[in-house]
């Protein structure tokens, strides 16, 4: 069975092996899992609790403080805090957590989340799906 979809969770949920299509070329294929994994990096925001306002020092700070824990490139700015990319966020939080502490530094939230289909994508295209071109070729093939 073949199945062509702009819908990443349609196509992570339904498919053994996926092949991404971008300007009519097989850019990767693999399992969903497969995929999914060649990015990586699991996502943890960290929302910050400034204490005098100054969200830019703290974020340096952060980096600082983080940057053996991370990937390269690992600390990224984001509205409420830093992003960070890590291997295997569920393991590496409690010490990033720990180490933040450590330093007097508060975290008032936190996400965590793995690598998604949309985020392959956009790693090996260069770009995010618009589902409003349906005259484009389907990017998602799906076996």
């Amino acid at each position: 069975m073949l199945l062509t979809t702009h819908y990443m969770e349609e196509a992570d949920r339904l498919c053994d092996r996926l092949a991404i299509i971008d300007d009519g070329k097989i850019v990767i294929d693999g399992s969903p899992a497969e995929l999914k994994a060649s990015i990586g990096a699991d996502t943890v925001v960290l929302e910050l609790a400034s204490t005098n306002g100054d969200l830019e020092s703290l974020r340096a700070s952060v980096r600082r403080l983080l940057e053996d824990m991370v990937q390269a490139d690992g600390v990224n700015p984001h509205p409420k805090g830093v992003e960070l990319s890590v291997l295997n966020a569920s393991a590496a939080v409690p010490a990033i957590l720990r180490r933040l502490d450590s330093e007097g530094i508060s975290v008032g939230g936190l996400q965590m989340s793995q690598p998604s289909l949309d985020s392959v994508f956009l790693r090996y295209t260069g770009r995010h799906i618009r589902e409003e071109s349906a005259d484009e070729s389907l990017p998602i093939m799906g076996y």
